[in-house]
C-alpha cells in the first residue's frame, strides 16, 4: 500500500499574522490616521497672519514710539523705486552716529503723517526726507503722499547728494549745539599731496569708476546701475 505524503501548507501560521498585521497597518495609516502636518494653504493663511499681527502691531505703535522706544532722535524718511533712494537713507542714519545721534530709517507707507507734529516731544528731533523719482520726475509708489517735497535737478543725482550733505551736518550741529567726532570707523579723512608726472603707477590711480578701481577696464559681471556693461558698439550709421 503505498503513503502520500501531504504537501506543505501554503501560508504558516506566522506568515498569516505577519501579513495580518501589514493589511491592518496600511489600513490604519490610509483612513484612520491623522495628519497634524498643515497643508499649503493652510501655512500660507499662518504666514499671511503672522506677517499682518507684526505690521499692525508697528503701525499702532506708531514710528513716533519706536523713536521713543529705541532711543532715536532722527526720523528718516525715503521714497525709493529701485533702492537709491534707501541706500542714502542708511548712509545718513550712519553719519548720524558720528555727531552723536540715532537715526530710524523709515518707510513713508508704515508712518502716518500726521504723528509728524509729535517729534517735538523728542529732545534735538529732526527729519530728514530722502526722496528719490522715476520717469519723468514721478514720485516713487512708497512716497506719493511726498511728492511735494521732491525736486529733480539736472545734475548726477550722486553729485546732488553730496553737495546737500556737505552743507547738513554743520547746519545740525549748529542748530543743536553739537560737535562731529571721529568716532565712527568708516569716517575718511584725506589730505592733499601733489605727484610729478610718473610718479604714480597708473594702475592705483582712481579715475571716477562707481565702485570697484578700474571697473570699466576689466568688466566681471554681475552688472548693475553701480557695474555697468560697457556694450561694444558694433554698427555706427545714420538713420535718416
Amino acid at each position: 500500500m503505498e503513503t502520500v505524503e501531504e504537501a506543505p501548507p501554503f501560508m504558516s501560521t506566522l506568515d498569516l499574522f505577519l501579513l495580518s498585521a501589514l493589511v491592518g497597518f496600511a489600513v490604519y495609516w490610509f483612513f484612520f490616521r491623522k495628519d497634524d502636518t498643515p497643508s499649503d494653504d493652510e501655512f500660507k493663511k499662518l504666514s499671511v497672519v503672522q506677517s499682518n499681527l507684526i505690521r499692525s502691531e508697528s503701525f499702532e505703535l506708531g514710528f513716533i514710539g519706536r523713536m521713543k522706544n529705541k532711543g532715536r532722535n532722527i526720523a528718516i524718511l525715503y521714497g525709493s523705486q529701485t533702492g537709491t533712494g534707501e541706500e542714502f537713507a542708511n548712509r545718513l542714519a550712519k553719519d548720524a552716529q558720528r555727531y552723536g545721534m540715532k537715526a530710524l530709517v523709515l518707510d513713508p507707507e508704515e508712518c502716518n503723517a500726521d504723528d509728524l507734529p509729535q517729534l517735538i516731544d523728542i529732545p534735538n528731533s529732526l527729519v530728514l526726507m530722502c526722496m528719490a523719482t522715476y520717469g519723468e520726475g514721478d514720485p516713487t509708489d512708497n512716497a506719493q503722499d511726498f511728492h511735494d517735497w521732491l525736486k529733480q535737478g539736472d545734475t548726477i543725482i550722486e553729485e546732488d547728494f553730496v553737495t546737500w550733505k556737505e552743507g547738513l551736518w554743520p547746519a545740525v550741529c549748529q542748530r543743536f549745539g553739537l560737535e562731529a567726532s571721529m568716532e565712527d570707523g568708516s569716517f575718511r579723512a584725506y589730505s592733499f599731496t601733489k605727484y610729478e608726472d610718473g610718479d604714480l603707477d597708473p594702475k592705483t590711480i582712481y579715475t571716477g569708476e562707481v565702485a570697484r578701481l578700474h571697473s570699466y577696464d576689466n568688466q566681471r559681471p554681475p552688472y548693475d546701475a553701480k557695474n555697468p556693461y560697457l556694450a561694444p558698439i558694433q554698427v555706427n550709421r545714420e538713420l535718416h
